[in-house]
C-alpha cells in the first residue's frame, strides 16, 4: 500500500510573490529614508542662512549705529560717512573716548568683494579699501552687501533724521539655492549732524 506523505514548503509562486513583497517594503522604507535626509538637509540650510544672515545685519546695523558718535569734546571730521561704490560704506566716529578732542580713530569701513565681508581701516571716506583683510563671514556662507544708501528726512520739529539702508545676500557655500536677500534701514546715532 502507498503512504501519501505530505510535503511542507512554498512553491515557486509563494516564493516570487513573497519577494516582490519585500522588495515594495524595502523601498518604501529607503524612500522614506532619503526623504528624512533631504528634509534634514533643508531644516539646517535654513537653520544657517537665518543664523549667518541674522549675525551679519546685527554686526553692520551696530556698525552703521556709531557713526558720528562722539564724546562731549573730541572732534570729528565733517564727514562722518561716505558710500564710495554700493558694496562700500567708510565712515568714523570716536572709538576711544578716553582721549577726548583728538581725532586719530580715523576712517573705518564695511563692504564686500568676492562672495565675503570685510570689516577694517580706510584712508578717506571717498575711497574703499581694496586689501582683502578684516574678513568676517563665514566658512559655511557667502555673503555679499549689493547696496548702501544714504537718506535724510526732515522730522516735524525741523531737524533731520539720516538713515543709511543696505541690501545683504547670504547664500549657502553646499547648496547656491539656498539663499536669503535681507534689507535694512538703520538710524544714524547723531541726527543734528
Amino acid at each position: 500500500m502507498l503512504v501519501k506523505r505530505s510535503e511542507k514548503g512554498l512553491t515557486l509562486i509563494e516564493l516570487m510573490i513573497g519577494m516582490i513583497v519585500g522588495l515594495i517594503v524595502l523601498s518604501a522604507v529607503i524612500y522614506v529614508f532619503l526623504l528624512t535626509i533631504r528634509t534634514s538637509a533643508d531644516v539646517r540650510n535654513g537653520a544657517l542662512l537665518n543664523k549667518e544672515s541674522t549675525f551679519l545685519t546685527d554686526l553692520i546695523a551696530g556698525e552703521i549705529r556709531r557713526i558720528g558718535f562722539t564724546s562731549a569734546s573730541t572732534a570729528i571730521p565733517t564727514a562722518i560717512f561716505g558710500i564710495p561704490n554700493t558694496s562700500c560704506l567708510v565712515y568714523t566716529y570716536d572709538k576711544d573716548t578716553s582721549t577726548p578732542g583728538t581725532t586719530d580713530d580715523g576712517y573705518f569701513a564695511i563692504w564686500s568683494a568676492g562672495g565675503a565681508l570685510y570689516f577694517s581701516s580706510a584712508a578717506t571716506v571717498s575711497a574703499c579699501p581694496t586689501a582683502t583683510t578684516g574678513q568676517i563671514s563665514s566658512s559655511l556662507v557667502s555673503a555679499g552687501i549689493t547696496s548702501f544708501s544714504a537718506n535724510s528726512v526732515s522730522a516735524a520739529n525741523g531737524s533731520s533724521v539720516n538713515t543709511i539702508t543696505f541690501t545683504l545676500e547670504v547664500a549657502t557655500k553646499a547648496d547656491d539655492s539656498w539663499s536669503i536677500q535681507l534689507n535694512k534701514t538703520v538710524k544714524i546715532r547723531n541726527d543734528e549732524i
